[in-house]
């Protein structure tokens, strides 16, 4: 069973004594130092927010093929749809039986002219850039606390570090990936997704009630169960490399 941590204390916008985020910055750093996943609960995103977005993602994954080709990823900017069976994270096996649609930072500002599937759905775009936002501020309160967690001289270091979020040619991404129903088209060894590490240095994952994400622990493969209102934080191989160790990556396959 993973931690469960609560962040009602530290939530982004909530001024905290240095006693509270102190005792939250031990039980952060405590897990990702030995399993790299916790769950968060508490945030301060609401359950209608998350909602509204996978609504909207939802609407988009159900519209036909050739009408989400239309929005295919642009390989320069990454932005767009990302098709069935086009990815795959381990070259040995078959790609990967899921569909994705990839918003990076930069689509926030409305100079960059990201290609959004307004006809596919009509709120898509708006919900996803709010919810970048909130995701942002609470992205960097996660690195603050982090930061408190390693006894960094400067608090703010790893918050510095992610000062472009949401800004041009900033490498945050949200990322939607929807696992359709298995059907007569699965080939042999094929996974939804193969055994990975995130490159970056956090991960914010908004699981739903199908479950199926595994984590690695001491070379085996377990079942992260799904619950409520939490969100899982992983942290990926750049923040393993920042922290020369300290935080642990471990892989995760669905």
């Amino acid at each position: 069973m993973l931690p469960i941590i609560d962040f009602k204390q530290c939530r982004p916008g909530i001024e905290v004594g240095d006693k509270e985020i102190n005792e939250t910055a031990k039980l952060l750093v405590d897990a990702l130092s030995t399993v790299g996943f916790a769950y968060l609960k508490n945030c301060g995103i609401k359950r209608e927010t998350i909602n509204e977005v996978r609504n909207s993602a939802d609407e988009v994954f159900c519209a036909p093929t050739d009408k989400k080709n239309i929005y295919k990823r642009n390989p320069e900017t990454t932005f767009g749809y990302i098709g069935l069976n086009t990815e795959k994270v381990n070259l040995a096996l078959p790609n990967d039986y899921k569909e994705a649609f990839n918003i990076p930072g930069s689509a926030v500002d409305s100079s960059v002219g990201a290609k959004w599937p307004h006809e596919l759905s009509p709120n898509f775009a708006s919900y996803s850039k709010s919810f970048m936002k909130e995701c942002k501020s609470l992205s960097l309160r996660i690195l603050e606390v982090i930061a408190i967690g390693l006894q960094l001289k400067d608090r703010h270091a790893l918050e510095n570090a992610h000062q472009f979020l949401n800004q041009k040619h900033s490498m945050g991404t949200l990322r939607y990936v929807h696992y359709p129903p298995v059907k007569g088209d699965v080939k042999p060894e094929q996974k939804r997704v193969g055994e990975h590490t995130d490159w970056g240095s956090i991960t914010l994952l908004f699981v739903d009630n199908s479950g199926g994400l595994q984590i690695e622990t001491e070379g085996t493969y377990n079942d992260v169960p799904v619950i409520e209102d939490t969100i899982l934080i992983n942290i990926g191989d750049a923040l393993e490399f920042w922290t020369k160790g300290k935080t642990k990556v471990d892989k995760a396959p669905r």
